[in-house]
C-alpha cells in the first residue's frame, strides 16, 4: 500500500512539474511549421515597427493569455505531463489592425493555437505546440522567451 502511494505521489508530483515548466513565463511565436513549409517570424521587425508582444502566449493555471495582431485573446487551456494539451474557445478582442505582420494573420495564429493537441520544450528552451492535420502533416507554433 505504501508503495502504491508513493507511486501515485510521484505521478501527481512529476505532472505538476512538468507542466509548472512553461507556465509564467511569456513565449513569442518566432516559427510555423507545416509539413516542410515554414513560416519565420522576424522578432527585430516587429519590434523596430512596434508589434514586439504580436504572437505572445502565457500559460497561467488553466488558462493562456496573450497577443495576436493586434487583439488580447484568452482561452482555457489544460495541460498534461503526457504532453498533451486541450485548448478550449478562445476569445479575443476585436480591434481592427492598421497594420498587419506580413509572415502570419491573426486569424490564422487563432485557427492553428485552436487545433493544439501535444506540447514539448526542447532542452535549447523552445516551446512547440502542435497537432497533426488533415492532410497528416505535423503542424508546430514553436515559442521562444525573449
Amino acid at each position: 500500500m505504501i508503495k502504491l502511494f508513493s507511486i501515485i505521489l510521484a505521478m501527481v508530483f512529476t505532472q505538476s512539474c512538468a507542466s509548472q515548466s512553461i507556465k509564467g513565463i511569456d513565449w513569442y511565436l518566432v516559427q510555423l511549421k507545416t509539413g516542410d513549409s515554414i513560416i519565420n517570424i522576424d522578432r527585430d521587425a516587429l519590434t523596430e515597427d512596434g508589434m514586439e508582444n504580436w504572437f505572445s502566449l502565457r500559460f497561467n493555471e488553466n488558462r493562456i493569455y496573450g497577443k495576436a495582431a493586434p487583439n488580447n485573446y484568452n482561452a482555457d487551456c489544460f495541460i498534461n505531463s503526457d504532453s498533451s494539451i486541450r485548448m478550449g474557445v478562445i476569445a479575443s478582442t476585436k480591434m481592427m489592425a492598421f497594420r498587419e505582420a506580413a509572415a502570419l494573420k491573426e486569424h490564422s495564429y487563432f485557427e492553428h493555437l485552436a487545433k493544439v493537441t501535444n506540447w514539448a520544450l526542447s532542452p535549447l528552451g523552445y516551446l512547440e505546440l502542435y497537432y497533426t492535420n488533415t492532410n497528416g502533416q505535423r503542424v508546430s507554433l514553436v515559442f521562444n522567451v525573449k
